[in-house]
């Protein structure tokens, strides 16, 4: 069996954040009342790009997120926040 490195945990926090940047997508669209058409035309994009990055397959460049934002109604947050601890 195969030991978990470091690098696996980074892997999997990465994953993570992106799950949670597509549910926060997901979130603000429907709490606009936007159907992922209608945010598309707002951000003059088309629908599949909208579903590509609310699904995760795309992550979305600062600018997409900003027009997201605007779109939406929505404040951006973007955040390099400091690594936990280590315990000794």
């Amino acid at each position: 069996m195969r030991r978990a490195k470091a690098s696996d945990r980074v892997v999997d926090r990465d994953s993570q954040n992106e799950i949670a940047l597509a549910l926060a997508m997901v979130q603000a669209r429907e709490r606009a009342e936007l159907t992922q058409e209608k945010l598309a035309g707002r951000m003059r994009t088309s629908q599949s790009a909208i579903a590509r990055m609310e699904s995760g397959r795309v992550l979305p460049s600062v600018n997409s997120l900003r027009k997201f934002a605007e779109a939406t109604g929505s404040r951006l947050d973007i955040a390099c926040l400091p690594e936990k601890p280590k315990r000794g």
